[in-house]
């Protein structure tokens, strides 16, 4: 195995230990984290009337950013702006060899929720 492939795993190994070995426990009132994902997404349509048309799964990603606001011990409210990519391709065969379309698709969501906590 070659040292610039083994690098990038022994980066993310690095990361990742570091990440587990420095979390403390904290109180706070606020809370901030960061999430993300992958996703392959493909459209399911009914195309009879397109002769020679596939549907093609594509990759996209979602970022979003939790924020935690903790009003009382037992009651908190939480909002997480998250941004979405899906995308899907469509190619076309036999006489429309190399007719081909890419869709983009990018969302905003912004869900708010409260959190009720019980027990101890």
């Amino acid at each position: 195995m070659k040292l610039n492939n083994l690098f990038p795993t022994l980066l993310s190994a690095l990361v990742f230990f570091c990440s587990i070995c420095l979390v403390e426990v904290a109180t706070a009132q606020l809370s901030v984290g960061i999430e993300g994902g992958y996703n392959k997404n493909y459209l399911i349509t009914n195309n009879a009337n397109r002769a020679f048309t596939n549907y093609l799964p594509m990759n996209g990603f979602s970022v979003g950013v939790p924020l935690q606001y903790e009003i009382a011990d037992w009651f908190a409210i939480e909002a997480d702006p998250t941004y979405v990519q899906k995308n899907y391709g469509q190619q076309r065969s036999a006489f429309f060899v190399g007719v081909y379309q890419q869709n983009k698709n990018a969302y905003v969501q912004l869900p708010i929720m409260g959190h009720f906590m019980f027990g101890g």
